[in-house]
């Protein structure tokens, strides 16, 4: 079963977003679904997710998927993906987008902040690799997996080619 951050439930009760009648519904429906803080919050209603988004950034001070692409320099690389099944990506809650090779810093979108699952599941594949966290709703990670998987169908059937920047990266 995940544990509800105490800093998130902490965040949106000072906020106003949840009561503590509210907490118990959500900790019930956690405990019968298995589901993270914001799925159940999402479940009944009571914050939206880019509401929980927001707010999860700030109590983290981890950047969200939109803030860090609007920063200088900072491109998604669908290649990284490749290194995992689809499956895993979404039942994880994860995709690592960029990599940083003068660092080892491996920048991946999750929709779960400091979920060991993930962590996991990336040493498994790149043991070296300090990754680094930016937030996105289920929504922007589906999306993500989406567009990688018909990147791949399209270059695989020849209908899409890469500009030769592109080809360097991978």
């Amino acid at each position: 079963m995940k544990q509800f951050s105490t800093k998130m439930i902490a965040a949106f009760l000072a906020k106003g977003y949840l009561t503590r009648p509210q907490l118990h519904r959500v900790k019930e429906l956690q405990a019968q679904t298995s589901c993270s803080l914001g799925k159940a919050l999402w479940s009944l209603n009571l914050v939206s997710k880019t509401e929980f988004l927001t707010l999860a950034s700030a109590v983290t001070n981890l950047p969200t998927l939109t803030e860090w692409l609007k920063s200088s320099g900072n491109v998604l690389d669908f290649s990284l993906a490749k290194a995992f099944k689809t499956q895993e990506l979404i039942q994880c809650g994860f995709f690592p987008c960029h990599w940083q090779p003068e660092t080892n810093h491996l920048v991946v979108v999750v929709t779960e902040a400091d979920n060991q699952t993930v962590h996991q599941t990336i040493q498994r594949v790149w043991q070296q690799a300090q990754v680094q966290e930016i937030l996105a709703t289920e929504d922007q990670l589906l999306n993500l997996i989406v567009e990688k998987n018909l990147q791949n169908q399209l270059l695989q059937e020849g209908q899409l080619t890469l500009a030769p920047s592109c080809v360097e990266l991978l």
